[in-house]
């Protein structure tokens, strides 16, 4: 009997380390689905991808560097004639989309208005403006895509479903390996979002501006890490009311702007509506720095300071901008008790 007992005990330690072996060996073997769940915010349709999605699918004739210079990305390179109102690109040869049909200049359509597009053959395309526009570089930087769904990127569309009109989830393949899936859930507010990644409906949540929950904190939950990025392609806009008597002042309005910080708690601040990386923003980007000596110089010279001993200023913002308005209000505060 016990040596019974031992006998199986020693066959079962055998089956037990041929069976970790194998499994081993069927792992590296075996397609493993790799499946990302990533929520996002906001009202899409299928036509109108949000740039999270289509930067997955897509390539646009150039795309920015980490250097913030444009280099070229579907185009070879460019020729700019007429004074910034023609813009010649060739292509890449060999260009393909994800489902393996060829990318020449006969696929590119961008749609521009006013803006006349010649194909003089498969590799070259030429854009003739009306007016020179020295941001057109950026303008073609937005993917390309065949049927509005297949692109030239690392992932295609699998599968879009939809709530009626608009896009509910969107699933993307990796055109390397067909077992590398990403799914993206679209929620139509950061609460619902919220909801979603505390019910474990997705893994990821991507562009919450607060972290708020109830009565906690989305950070004290366990397993969650935060990441904080600066998102340079939302931007936040401060408008000055000019048909207003005191604001319809330009130095006034110049004194304030030389009073707001550099970076504020949800961002950096950024002088023109293009990242600041871009080259057409770095030579304004530095112009307006907070610079609380200037702007005294400035405000002590205005009209409207001059000719009235207090200046009242509303500055009306939406509730998730608040604490950034309150910001702004304390810069300009201390200005103005400088």
């Amino acid at each position: 009997m016990g040596k019974t007992i031992l006998l199986c005990f020693i066959l079962g330690l055998i089956a037990f380390f041929l069976l970790r072996i194998a499994l081993s060996y069927l792992s590296n073997k075996l397609p493993f689905v790799q499946k990302e769940t990533i929520g996002l915010v906001g009202v899409y349709t299928p036509d109108k991808l949000p740039d999270t999605i289509t930067s997955m699918v897509g390539r646009g004739l150039t795309k920015t560097g980490e250097n913030g210079q444009l280099i070229p990305d579907l185009a070879s390179g460019w020729e700019i004639k007429d004074n910034g109102k023609t813009y010649i690109f060739r292509l890449k040869k060999g260009l393909r989309f994800s489902d393996k049909s060829e990318l020449n200049s006969s696929a590119i359509h961008y749609n521009f208005v006013d803006v006349k597009e010649e194909r003089p053959d498969k590799y070259t395309i030429i854009f003739k403006l009306k007016e020179s526009y020295a941001p057109f570089l950026i303008s073609v930087s937005k993917p390309v895509f065949k049927n509005n769904s297949i692109g030239s990127g690392d992932y295609s569309i699998r599968n879009i479903d939809l709530n009626g009109d608009f896009v509910q989830s969107v699933d993307l393949v990796s055109a390397k390996n067909p077992y590398d899936i990403v799914s993206y859930q679209i929620f139509p507010t950061e609460q619902a979002l919220k909801d979603a990644y505390v019910l474990g409906e997705v893994k990821k949540a991507d562009g919450l501006t607060d972290l708020s929950y109830k009565n906690s904190s989305l950070s004290e939950f366990k397993n969650t890490k935060i990441e904080k990025i600066l998102d340079k392609y939302s931007l936040v806009t401060l408008f000055y009311n000019t048909q207003d008597p005191v604001l319809s002042e330009k130095r006034l309005r110049q004194a304030l702007t030389y009073a707001i910080p550099n970076s504020l708690g949800q961002g950096k601040i950024n002088r023109t509506p293009y990242s600041d990386s871009i080259w057409i923003n770095q030579s304004v980007s530095s112009s307006y720095l907070q610079d609380f000596e200037h702007s005294k110089v400035l405000l002590s010279e205005s009209g409207s300071a001059t000719k009235s001993s207090a200046i009242k200023i509303t500055l009306t913002s939406l509730s998730k901008y608040e604490e950034v308005a309150k910001e702004i209000k304390n810069a300009w505060k201390k200005l103005i008790l400088r």
